[in-house]
């Protein structure tokens, strides 16, 4: 994992926070810092992709109180995001089958 978006508070390298509760999500705030832009200032993919892979984990966690695991993630990108801007990345439940 990259550090700043590795999961939990005992992480090092991590932001020091899992999710938390943001009505029937689980969410955090997070800001990328410019050494995770890959075209400029334009946040990497690799990067994106995991900031949601950890919204879905702390969705999970933090709704249901089970651990999960990632077995197939599929991200159609919409937009830049851009490093520097504040992000809110919240996390919910669709389906539980």
């Amino acid at each position: 994992m990259l550090p700043g978006v590795a999961r939990g508070p005992g992480n090092r390298g991590g932001r020091r926070r899992g999710g938390e509760k943001d009505g029937d999500g689980v969410g955090t705030n997070f800001t990328p810092p410019r050494e995770y832009g890959g075209y400029g200032i334009i946040l990497l993919g690799g990067v994106t992709s995991n900031l949601l892979d950890e919204a879905m984990a702390w969705a999970v966690y933090g709704l249901l109180n089970r651990l999960s695991l990632t077995t197939e993630l599929q991200i159609r990108f919409l937009g830049p995001v851009r490093c520097g801007d504040a992000l809110t990345v919240v996390g919910s439940i669709a389906s539980t089958n």
